[in-house]
């Protein structure tokens, strides 16, 4: 187990500065999605070492992240992913401000069985929207870049 914040804080760092480089992407193909989530996975994986290598005050695990909650369309037992869109699955038109913690956070992204890049109107990338196993019959979460670079680069300089 890690014994210092460093190596981990830095590795954040580097996510943080991975997406904000994706910020401008127009064209999406295969490899820059793959590396959207490479540097969401990874960038929530050191979080979750440092919270439980106890590095991370309690103050910042138990910090509201604010997310948008996009409520699922089907029943509690139907709802399904990849059999169908994610806008068949989720209302993404109704979803409402919601805050957790960043330790519900890092579980939506890193036991997720929806992870979705998010995007303007003109094909720019604003966030992302993920939904774990566990939460996937209640709803899918957002979060924005801007909101998503932030906090690894507020933990990465901590």
């Amino acid at each position: 187990m890690s014994t210092t914040s460093h190596p981990w804080k830095q590795h954040l760092l580097h996510q943080a500065d991975a997406l904000d480089k994706l910020r401008g992407t127009k064209r999406w193909t295969e490899p820059t999605a793959i590396k959207l989530e490479e540097s969401i996975v990874l960038g929530f994986y050191a979080i979750r070492r440092l919270i439980g290598s106890f590095l991370l005050s309690e103050a910042a695990v138990h910090r509201p992240v604010t997310l948008t909650a996009f409520p699922a369309r089907r029943p509690a037992g139907t709802v399904r992913l990849g059999d169908e869109d994610l806008k068949q699955l989720y209302d993404l038109a109704t979803g409402r401000t919601t805050a957790h913690d960043l330790s519900f956070l890092c579980h939506q992204v890193l036991h997720n069985c929806a992870l979705a890049p998010q995007f303007s109107p003109d094909h720019v990338l604003t966030g992302i929207l993920v939904t774990s196993d566990h939460q996937r019959k209640v709803a899918l979460y957002g979060i924005s870049l801007d909101a998503l670079v932030a906090l690894f680069r507020g933990i990465g300089e901590g």
